[in-house]
């Protein structure tokens, strides 16, 4: 599809390193929309799911095997923050989007 988008033929031998070398890869795009979602979840103080965004379970036990990835886990990792953090800087506008677009850049 995207060869017929940019006009060319399957016959014209471009290799999918000429074709998708401009743009952003998949994971990227996704992980730049995850995180100004839930910036912008966060900041919604009368919505409830301010409060779903970093809920973790604090009763109970884990299963055995390989520890449960759970979303605020993956939000951890995309921005390397601590939950404390991660709930300042969201409140921020500006810097939840330099953050965001900090990230963006890096995985280029």
């Amino acid at each position: 599809m995207l060869r017929a988008v940019l006009g060319f033929s399957w016959r014209d031998r471009k290799t999918n390193k000429e074709l998708y070398g401009k743009l952003s890869s998949i994971t990227t795009v996704l992980q730049e929309r995850g995180l100004k979602f839930v910036g912008h979840m966060w900041r919604r103080k009368d919505e409830i799911v301010r409060q779903m965004l970093l809920w973790e379970p604090k009763q109970g036990t884990k299963k055995r095997g390989r520890p449960a990835h759970t979303y605020v886990d993956q939000l951890r990792k995309d921005t390397e923050l601590t939950t404390e953090e991660l709930k300042n800087i969201m409140d921020d506008r500006e810097e939840w989007r330099k953050l965001v677009n900090d990230i963006r850049a890096s995985s280029k």
